[in-house]
């Protein structure tokens, strides 16, 4: 999935997803005028966690969701149980 955040005239982009030949849940951040940065987890929880810390300081520093969120063409491939 994709969300896009604004703040005056920056974007900031999350892209989340599964790596499946890893086995990792993987977090993508664009942010205005930085390089991507790339994160990833093995448990679904940390990955979680690093989420919420994620949306609470986009909330703090005053960056607002614009729009829904974007489901990726090829969808969210998760764990198999």
């Amino acid at each position: 999935m994709i969300w896009i955040f604004r703040r005056d005239d920056e974007v900031t982009r999350l892209e989340t997803s599964f790596d499946n030949s890893s086995r990792e849940y993987v977090l993508r951040i664009t942010w205005a005028h930085r390089p991507e940065e790339v994160e990833r987890f093995r448990s679904e929880a940390a990955f979680d966690g690093r989420i919420q810390v994620l949306e609470r300081k986009l909330a703090r520093d005053q960056w607002i969701q614009s729009g829904p969120p974007i489901l990726l063409s090829e969808g969210w491939r998760g764990p198999s149980r």
